[in-house]
């Protein structure tokens, strides 16, 4: 065996690096039944940070209306968390993402902790824009780490595949959806998971 303690000053090039909390991944054991268990997490800007955006608050109750039907409805958990540190803390915030099917809210940086989550076939991130605005940002990260991508435009519906213009909206614009259409395109992708 080497002795590495000889190689000081020795370059290394690392292909593969893992790193391993053994502590954290304890507490991640738990029931084979919740593992699981499909989990949507929407995190809220309502009521957050000034000058970030936020859905319009009439389709905000009814989208948080919707979700918790479709959690009686189709046995899966769902989440509501704010994105305002203030109100949920990064652990409970981290927490719900890695145990996360669907991640879904409003455009933002907010959301950028979804490439934490669950790794699965069907997860997915499901951003939210106002009508005829997109960037890119996220969509790219998805597609580089494979999860899904969903962007909502308005009442537009767009995949990974056929993302429109960059068009990149300002922060201060409402947020508005067609909320039927995004609950039933969160249930289609949690019937497949």
């Amino acid at each position: 065996m080497d002795d590495y303690a000889k190689m000081e000053g020795v370059p290394f090039v690392l292909e593969k690096l893992v790193v391993v909390d053994r502590k954290a991944a304890s507490r991640g054991g738990g029931d084979e039944e919740e593992k699981k268990r499909k989990v949507v997490t929407y995190f809220v800007t309502q009521g957050g940070v000034p000058g970030r955006p936020k859905l319009k608050d009439d389709d905000h109750e009814k989208l948080v209306s919707a979700l918790k039907r479709m959690e009686r409805n189709l046995g899966c958990d769902v989440q509501v968390f704010y994105e305002d540190t203030s109100r949920t803390t990064w652990v409970e915030r981290m927490e719900a993402i890695v145990r996360s099917t669907i991640v879904l809210g409003v455009h933002g940086d907010h959301l950028m902790d979804f490439a934490f989550m669950k790794d699965g076939e069907h997860s997915t991130l499901v951003e939210m824009y106002p009508k005829d605005k997109f960037v890119r940002d996220r969509a790219v990260i998805a597609e580089s780490i494979g999860l899904k991508y969903v962007a909502w435009s308005g009442s537009e519906k767009y995949e990974t595949g056929n993302l429109p213009q960059p068009s990149r909206p300002l922060n201060t614009e409402e947020v508005t959806i067609d909320v039927d259409a995004v609950v039933k395109s969160v249930q289609q992708i949690v019937s497949k998971a």
